[in-house]
């Protein structure tokens, strides 16, 4: 289990190191991986899987699910995903959340 704060998720989404994906939270070619979605790339850059990020998110309004939506549905940049989450949850970016 880890320990991360909201703005720290924004940020290990917007780190990047992989291609943005969508339909999964991290794709593997050979075992190494080739892309990952939003979750995904947060996930691994936290050291954490994107599904279980996606659940402890979902107590902020279902925001795991959001950001799914705009990962999958909405085709929102790495960028745009971790700005809106800046913008829309500011008071709660210093909240723990428990992966």
């Amino acid at each position: 289990m880890a320990q991360v704060t909201l703005a720290t998720v924004a940020r290990a989404i917007r780190k990047n190191g992989w291609k943005q994906i969508t339909g999964d939270y991290v794709k593997r070619v050979n075992g190494k991986i080739v892309g990952a979605c939003a979750l995904g790339q947060a996930g691994l850059n936290l050291g954490v899987a994107g599904d279980d990020l996606e659940r402890a998110l979902n107590v902020y309004n279902d925001l795991g699910h959001a950001i799914i939506d705009w990962n999958d549905e909405n085709k929102w940049t790495l960028d745009q995903i971790a700005e809106r989450i800046e913008k829309d949850w500011t008071p709660y970016l210093d909240e723990v959340i428990v992966v």
